[in-house]
């Protein structure tokens, strides 16, 4: 019997199947592709975006399926933390990464190689995206699409990772479709509950 539920969801994930893709490879309407889709406006031909011009409220079929990580110390840029993991992430994972800090109850080689997917990004190379199976303890694999996008508050460098994640079968609408039943999604998340986003981030 596995002791700790969240050891027993990620101890592959990466390193089983894990390959990264050409941002093409998304499909159309997936919620990593809506972030894909307008980065271009977002962070202006960088690979790194202002923090401020990201609108939670522009992205409310997304928000589900994000994981948003916080830098904690200027001085130590690995040592990040979760601020947000949408309800989307938490059905599919079984728990809820939010509060904990970055690479708790991650194998070494797991946390290894998304430290070298946020140096790549602090480096100018994002957004990244990958395709991954991911093993759910007592349940079949779930192939993941997964996007990392590279935020920056004071425009120094990379201080947010927002990471968008969702089963490949998920569905939002389009930014500029009226808003509708989305496949997959768990629930529609409320303005509100955007505004959340924004204030836990900051």
């Amino acid at each position: 019997m596995v002791g700790n539920p969240a050891l027993a969801t990620t101890s592959l994930y990466g390193l089983m199947g894990f390959r990264s893709i050409h941002p093409s490879e998304v499909p159309d309407l997936h919620p990593v592709a809506q972030i894909r889709d307008c980065w271009s406006e977002l962070a202006g031909g960088s690979g790194i975006a202002p923090w401020s011009r990201f609108d939670p409220l522009d992205f409310p079929e997304v928000l589900p399926w994000v994981l948003l990580l916080r830098q904690e110390d200027p001085a130590d840029p690995d040592r990040l933390r979760y601020t947000i993991c949408g309800d989307g992430c938490r059905q599919t994972f079984g728990f809820s990464y939010q509060g904990k800090l970055f690479g708790d109850d991650l194998p070494a080689e797991a946390v290894a190689q998304r430290l070298d997917e946020f140096r790549a990004i602090r480096d100018g190379q994002g957004p990244l995206y990958s395709f991954t199976p991911l093993p759910i303890s007592d349940r079949e694999f779930i192939d993941i699409y997964r996007g990392v996008f590279g935020f920056s508050v004071d425009g120094l460098g990379v201080d947010r990772f927002l990471v968008v994640l969702a089963p490949d079968n998920v569905r939002v609408p389009s930014r500029s479709a009226p808003a509708t039943e989305t496949v997959g999604v768990p629930s529609a998340v409320s303005q509100g509950r955007a505004a959340s986003v924004r204030s836990t981030a900051t």
